[in-house]
């Protein structure tokens, strides 16, 4: 694959999702704030920068996640079988893609079922025997591998998290975070490395939100049938957002903006459904002023968020162009790394470290992908927990030719782990390596490191 088709797809799905979204809120929503909405959306750079670089990745779980939805509100007003099945799918496809799918599981699972349990309780209490059977069996024969893979990824260590602090101390640390990735400020961190400070508006918006809606649950618009359904819909948003809130805070292993965009674009949703229902409510009495002040909030909506969109999609475009430089996951000498890769007459290439191999693959010719292994973890844990057949691989590498192992150059290692764990693994496996090479960045410092590695006596004096 050309850089291209692998960037495509997700731009397209990204796009798609973005529909489906809209789908789903025009039930509730009438047509000015749709509007609106889908200029949120749209132009968000939050969500555009995710969809570009798909760090994380997040597209395939953004569209998940909408699939999820309207899965289940389709299960709720069908009570089909076939429609609850869907819903276990999609969540398994979720988990299967990425873990933290297991948050939207988690917080549309217990929104749903504190805003609709009527809904629920009559659908269920409506299957046969077979039906409840069926599920049943089902669902026991999946809920122990999914757990034991939860459980096995809640004691990961991972860079960027602070596995020492408490839940509280989290959920406090989340607000720089929600700040950082919801007004798209990470990206400059990302791709650079220069800091960025990030706008207090997310957390604010977010705070507001759940203020408004609290002020709208006192006038009890769930008593009015004409706006029962939008005051749920609100209901689900706002308790949805702040359980997957929860779900962060209570996940030691958060620690980027690719974890924080899971509550995109629910904090969008949040605001126009509460301005959507708030006017409706003040002019129940009154319904020519309904159009004209919701087109009015719209217009302010759009206005108040056009400055700082475009100002944002203009530092995107310097980042692109590289005038702020770029870290070592983002830097063109990934190109310059595949060419000499091209060049060495090797067997198997070896990364060491996150975030070498996949460029690799996309960038290095046809022929060659095959050669490429994504050992990080290997790497990255300690030597006496090494699994045992990583020993007898290599062996088996070594008597198929010479192996080269690719890393970040001295001291900018992403997992720094694999850096001081690398030399003692080699020499645990009684590798040596025969030959170093630095490959340096536009400014003339080391980027990456080329070892290759043999067994060779002859060929390696120091052993």
């Amino acid at each position: 694959p050309t850089p291209a088709l692998v960037r495509w797809p997700m731009l397209v799905l990204a796009a798609l999702t973005i529909v489906g979204w809209l789908l789903l809120a025009a039930r509730w929503l009438g047509v000015p704030l749709l509007v609106a909405l889908a200029a949120l959306l749209a132009f968000d750079p939050a969500y555009a920068i995710h969809a570009r670089l798909d760090w994380g990745p997040v597209v395939l779980g953004g569209a998940l996640k909408v699939l999820l939805l309207a899965a289940l509100l389709w299960w709720l007003r069908s009570g089909s079988c076939r429609a609850f099945l869907a819903c276990i799918a999609l969540v398994l496809v979720g988990l299967y893609d990425k873990l933290s799918f297991a948050w939207v599981a988690a917080a549309f699972g217990g929104a749903m079922v504190a805003v609709y349990g009527r809904e629920i309780a009559a659908n269920l209490r409506r299957w046969r025997p077979v039906q409840w059977a069926a599920v049943l069996c089902g669902g026991a024969a999946l809920a122990y591998p999914v757990a034991l893979v939860v459980a096995n990824a809640m004691r990961l260590d991972l860079p960027g998290a602070d596995s020492a602090a408490s839940t509280w101390e989290r959920l406090v640390g989340l607000v720089p975070l929600l700040d950082t990735t919801l007004s798209a400020d990470f990206a400059r961190t990302w791709i650079s490395g220069s800091p960025a400070e990030p706008g207090r508006w997310p957390f604010w918006m977010l705070a507001l939100g759940m203020l408004a809606t609290a002020l709208l649950a006192l006038a009890r618009p769930w008593r009015d049938a004409a706006l029962r359904e939008r005051w749920r819909a609100l209901a689900f948003v706002a308790l949805s957002t702040l359980l997957l809130v929860g779900c962060l805070a209570a996940t030691r292993q958060v620690g980027g903006a690719h974890h924080a965009i899971v509550l995109w674009p629910l904090h969008w949703l949040l605001w126009v459904l509460a301005i959507e229902l708030g006017i409706r409510l003040v002019c129940r009495r009154r319904a020519a002023l309904q159009f004209p002040l919701m087109a009015m909030a719209a217009l302010v909506l759009m206005g108040g968020t056009a400055l700082p969109f475009a100002q944002r999609q203009l530092e995107l475009r310097a980042l692109w162009r590289g005038d702020f430089g770029f870290t070592e996951r983002f830097d063109p000498g990934s190109i310059a790394l595949a060419r000499r890769l091209a060049q060495i007459d090797a067997r198997w290439v070896i990364a060491t470290d996150w975030g070498l191999h996949l460029p690799q693959v996309v960038l290095s010719p046809a022929q060659q992908r095959g050669r490429l292994q994504d050992w990080w973890p290997v790497f990255n844990a300690p030597p006496t927990t090494v699994p045992a057949d990583a020993a007898w691989r290599i062996a088996t590498y070594l008597r198929e030719g010479p192996v080269v192992f690719v890393s970040f150059a001295g001291g900018r290692a992403l997992m720094p782990r694999t850096e001081l764990n690398r030399e003692a693994q080699l020499a645990a496996w009684g590798l040596c390596v025969e030959s170093t090479e630095v490959l340096h960045d536009a400014q003339g410092r080391g980027l990456f490191e080329l070892r290759i590695a043999g067994s060779d006596p002859e060929r390696c004096p120091t052993r």
